[in-house]
Protein backbone atom coordinates (compact mmCIF):
# COMPACT_ATOMS: atom_id res chain seq x y z
CA UNK A 1 0.00 0.00 0.00
CA UNK A 2 1.44 2.97 -1.22
CA UNK A 3 2.37 5.78 1.56
CA UNK A 4 1.88 9.12 0.20
CA UNK A 5 3.64 12.83 0.96
CA UNK A 6 0.27 13.47 0.96
CA UNK A 7 -0.66 11.41 4.00
CA UNK A 8 2.91 12.06 6.01
CA UNK A 9 1.71 15.92 5.79
CA UNK A 10 -1.71 15.24 7.19
CA UNK A 11 -0.33 12.32 9.91
CA UNK A 12 1.97 15.59 10.97
CA UNK A 13 -0.69 17.65 11.10
CA UNK A 14 -2.44 15.21 13.79
CA UNK A 15 1.11 14.16 15.75
CA UNK A 16 1.32 18.14 16.18
CA UNK A 17 -2.11 18.39 17.95
CA UNK A 18 -3.07 21.12 15.48
CA UNK A 19 -5.45 19.01 14.08
CA UNK A 20 -7.71 16.75 15.45
CA UNK A 21 -7.87 13.32 14.05
CA UNK A 22 -11.41 13.01 15.31
CA UNK A 23 -12.62 16.45 14.37
CA UNK A 24 -10.84 17.73 11.05
CA UNK A 25 -9.62 17.09 8.08
CA UNK A 26 -6.33 18.47 7.04
CA UNK A 27 -6.40 19.96 3.27
CA UNK A 28 -6.12 23.03 1.54
CA UNK A 29 -3.60 25.42 3.08
CA UNK A 30 -2.45 23.01 5.69
CA UNK A 31 -1.19 20.76 3.01
CA UNK A 32 0.52 24.16 1.33
CA UNK A 33 2.21 24.90 4.28
CA UNK A 34 3.04 21.14 5.27
CA UNK A 35 5.04 20.86 2.19
CA UNK A 36 6.65 24.15 2.22
CA UNK A 37 8.01 23.00 5.77
CA UNK A 38 8.53 19.33 4.34
CA UNK A 39 11.17 20.81 1.92
CA UNK A 40 12.58 22.72 4.77
CA UNK A 41 13.08 19.73 6.80
CA UNK A 42 14.87 18.02 4.03
CA UNK A 43 17.15 21.12 2.84
CA UNK A 44 18.40 20.88 6.58
CA UNK A 45 20.07 17.79 5.96
CA UNK A 46 22.28 18.77 3.62
CA UNK A 47 23.89 20.84 6.26
CA UNK A 48 23.79 18.41 8.92
CA UNK A 49 24.95 15.09 6.28
CA UNK A 50 24.89 12.62 9.27
CA UNK A 51 21.23 12.68 8.95
CA UNK A 52 21.05 11.21 5.78
CA UNK A 53 21.59 7.40 6.27
CA UNK A 54 21.36 6.58 1.97
CA UNK A 55 24.73 6.42 -0.10
CA UNK A 56 24.68 6.77 -3.17
CA UNK A 57 27.09 7.16 -6.35
CA UNK A 58 27.13 8.86 -9.48
CA UNK A 59 29.18 8.65 -12.84
CA UNK A 60 29.90 11.35 -15.10
CA UNK A 61 32.09 11.61 -18.09
CA UNK A 62 35.53 13.13 -17.44
CA UNK A 63 36.66 15.94 -20.11
CA UNK A 64 40.21 15.92 -21.66
CA UNK A 65 42.20 18.38 -19.85
CA UNK A 66 39.59 19.64 -17.50
CA UNK A 67 40.43 19.67 -14.11
CA UNK A 68 37.16 21.29 -12.49
CA UNK A 69 33.88 19.54 -12.60
CA UNK A 70 30.41 20.39 -10.79
CA UNK A 71 29.05 17.23 -9.03
CA UNK A 72 24.61 18.63 -8.67
CA UNK A 73 23.61 18.15 -5.27
CA UNK A 74 26.95 16.15 -3.51
CA UNK A 75 26.94 17.17 -0.11
CA UNK A 76 29.18 14.38 1.31
CA UNK A 77 31.63 12.98 -0.71
CA UNK A 78 33.02 9.94 0.08
CA UNK A 79 35.37 8.58 -2.98
CA UNK A 80 36.37 9.05 -6.34
CA UNK A 81 37.90 5.82 -8.92
CA UNK A 82 38.08 6.02 -12.38
CA UNK A 83 37.60 3.12 -15.06
CA UNK A 84 40.32 2.53 -17.94
CA UNK A 85 39.33 -0.28 -20.17
CA UNK A 86 38.89 -3.20 -17.29
CA UNK A 87 40.56 -1.64 -14.95
CA UNK A 88 39.66 0.63 -12.00
CA UNK A 89 41.97 3.16 -10.78
CA UNK A 90 41.40 5.10 -6.97
CA UNK A 91 41.88 8.72 -6.88
CA UNK A 92 42.86 9.95 -3.48
CA UNK A 93 40.94 12.51 -2.10
CA UNK A 94 42.85 15.21 -0.32
CA UNK A 95 41.84 18.41 1.72
CA UNK A 96 42.16 21.97 -0.01
CA UNK A 97 45.18 23.16 1.90
CA UNK A 98 46.93 20.05 0.33
CA UNK A 99 45.56 20.26 -2.96
CA UNK A 100 45.35 24.34 -3.66
CA UNK A 101 48.52 25.74 -2.17
CA UNK A 102 51.29 23.19 -2.36
CA UNK A 103 53.57 23.19 -5.41
CA UNK A 104 52.53 20.82 -8.38
CA UNK A 105 53.19 20.38 -12.66
CA UNK A 106 50.19 21.37 -14.45
CA UNK A 107 49.50 21.76 -17.95
CA UNK A 108 49.72 18.31 -18.92
CA UNK A 109 47.55 15.94 -19.34
CA UNK A 110 47.77 12.18 -17.78
CA UNK A 111 45.97 9.64 -15.37
CA UNK A 112 44.42 11.29 -12.45
CA UNK A 113 45.23 10.21 -9.09
CA UNK A 114 44.72 12.96 -6.31
CA UNK A 115 41.15 15.50 -6.10
CA UNK A 116 39.74 17.49 -4.15
CA UNK A 117 36.06 18.60 -3.46
CA UNK A 118 34.55 21.80 -2.25
CA UNK A 119 30.87 22.19 -1.12
CA UNK A 120 29.40 25.03 -3.29
CA UNK A 121 25.95 26.06 -4.10
CA UNK A 122 23.62 22.89 -5.04
CA UNK A 123 26.17 20.39 -5.16
CA UNK A 124 29.86 20.27 -4.60
CA UNK A 125 33.04 21.75 -6.88
CA UNK A 126 35.53 18.51 -8.38
CA UNK A 127 39.15 19.50 -8.90
CA UNK A 128 41.08 16.78 -10.00
CA UNK A 129 45.19 16.16 -11.12
CA UNK A 130 46.54 15.56 -13.42
CA UNK A 131 44.07 16.79 -15.92
CA UNK A 132 42.28 13.74 -17.82
CA UNK A 133 43.88 12.39 -21.18
CA UNK A 134 40.90 11.02 -21.99
CA UNK A 135 36.92 10.67 -20.75
CA UNK A 136 37.23 8.40 -18.40
CA UNK A 137 33.88 7.79 -16.57
CA UNK A 138 34.35 9.13 -13.11
CA UNK A 139 32.92 7.25 -10.22
CA UNK A 140 31.59 9.85 -7.40
CA UNK A 141 30.68 7.57 -4.36
CA UNK A 142 29.16 10.12 -1.19
CA UNK A 143 25.54 11.28 0.45
CA UNK A 144 23.58 13.45 -1.77
CA UNK A 145 20.99 15.91 -1.14
CA UNK A 146 17.11 15.06 -1.43
CA UNK A 147 15.37 16.69 -3.81
CA UNK A 148 12.40 19.37 -3.27
CA UNK A 149 9.21 18.12 -3.38
CA UNK A 150 6.37 20.21 -5.11
CA UNK A 151 3.17 19.88 -5.61
CA UNK A 152 2.61 17.04 -8.26
CA UNK A 153 4.76 14.83 -5.63
CA UNK A 154 2.10 15.27 -2.83
CA UNK A 155 0.60 12.08 -4.55
CA UNK A 156 4.49 9.89 -4.89
CA UNK A 157 4.98 6.69 -2.92
CA UNK A 158 7.39 7.47 -0.04
CA UNK A 159 8.21 3.85 0.71
CA UNK A 160 9.91 4.19 -3.25
CA UNK A 161 12.38 6.66 -1.60
CA UNK A 162 12.65 6.27 1.88
CA UNK A 163 12.59 3.39 4.30
CA UNK A 164 9.22 3.11 6.65
CA UNK A 165 11.34 4.05 9.81
CA UNK A 166 12.72 7.02 7.85
CA UNK A 167 9.52 8.30 6.77
CA UNK A 168 8.20 8.03 10.60
CA UNK A 169 11.32 10.72 11.51
CA UNK A 170 10.57 12.61 8.94
CA UNK A 171 6.74 12.88 10.15
CA UNK A 172 7.67 13.42 13.10
CA UNK A 173 9.89 15.99 12.28
CA UNK A 174 7.84 18.02 10.15
CA UNK A 175 5.48 17.59 13.34
CA UNK A 176 8.00 19.90 15.34
CA UNK A 177 8.05 22.22 12.37
CA UNK A 178 4.56 22.90 12.19
CA UNK A 179 4.22 23.34 16.20
CA UNK A 180 7.03 26.24 15.22
CA UNK A 181 4.83 27.18 12.81
CA UNK A 182 1.31 27.66 14.55
CA UNK A 183 3.14 28.81 17.81
CA UNK A 184 1.94 25.30 19.08
CA UNK A 185 3.99 23.16 22.06
CA UNK A 186 5.54 19.94 21.24
CA UNK A 187 4.81 17.37 22.51
CA UNK A 188 6.90 15.31 24.28
CA UNK A 189 6.26 11.64 23.08
CA UNK A 190 6.83 13.25 19.49
CA UNK A 191 10.42 14.99 20.70
CA UNK A 192 11.45 11.54 21.80
CA UNK A 193 11.16 9.50 18.99
CA UNK A 194 13.07 12.72 16.99
CA UNK A 195 15.78 12.10 19.67
CA UNK A 196 15.85 8.24 19.44
CA UNK A 197 15.84 7.93 15.74
CA UNK A 198 18.43 10.89 15.13
CA UNK A 199 20.77 8.95 17.67
CA UNK A 200 19.96 5.31 15.58
CA UNK A 201 20.75 7.32 12.45
CA UNK A 202 24.12 8.75 13.89
CA UNK A 203 25.21 5.12 14.85
CA UNK A 204 24.94 4.09 11.42
CA UNK A 205 27.47 7.25 10.65
CA UNK A 206 30.63 4.92 12.11
CA UNK A 207 33.52 6.48 12.17
CA UNK A 208 36.24 4.64 9.70
CA UNK A 209 39.04 3.19 12.35
CA UNK A 210 40.74 1.15 9.19
CA UNK A 211 44.51 1.70 9.55
CA UNK A 212 46.39 3.36 7.02
CA UNK A 213 50.02 3.72 6.22
CA UNK A 214 51.77 6.72 6.46
CA UNK A 215 55.35 7.72 4.28
CA UNK A 216 57.48 9.53 6.85
CA UNK A 217 59.60 10.82 3.64
CA UNK A 218 56.92 12.70 1.99
CA UNK A 219 53.32 14.10 1.74
CA UNK A 220 52.54 11.57 -0.82
CA UNK A 221 52.95 8.15 -2.08
CA UNK A 222 56.16 6.49 -2.86
CA UNK A 223 54.76 5.99 -6.65
CA UNK A 224 51.85 7.49 -8.30
CA UNK A 225 50.52 7.38 -11.59
CA UNK A 226 52.34 10.71 -12.36
CA UNK A 227 55.51 9.26 -11.99
CA UNK A 228 54.61 6.31 -14.61
CA UNK A 229 53.65 9.57 -17.30
CA UNK A 230 56.52 12.08 -16.83
CA UNK A 231 59.38 12.15 -18.76
CA UNK A 232 63.00 11.90 -17.37
CA UNK A 233 62.10 11.29 -13.77
CA UNK A 234 60.39 14.80 -12.78
CA UNK A 235 58.49 14.69 -10.08
CA UNK A 236 57.67 17.97 -7.74
CA UNK A 237 58.88 18.86 -4.44
CA UNK A 238 57.39 17.09 -1.69
CA UNK A 239 56.11 13.58 -3.89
Amino acid sequence: MAYTLNKLITNAFYLSKIRSKDYQTVGGDDIAVGLDLFNKVLAHHSANTRMIPYYSSKTIDAVIGQEEYFIKGLVEPMSLTFNLDTVRYPVEKIGRDRYHTTGNVEGFNSLPYECSFERTLKGCDLYIHPNPASTYPLHIWGKFSFDSVGVSGLTTDMLLVYDLWYIDYLEHLLASRLCGYYGHPVDPEVQQIIDKISSNINSMNYIDITPKRINLYGRGGAVNWMSFNLDRGFSPTGY
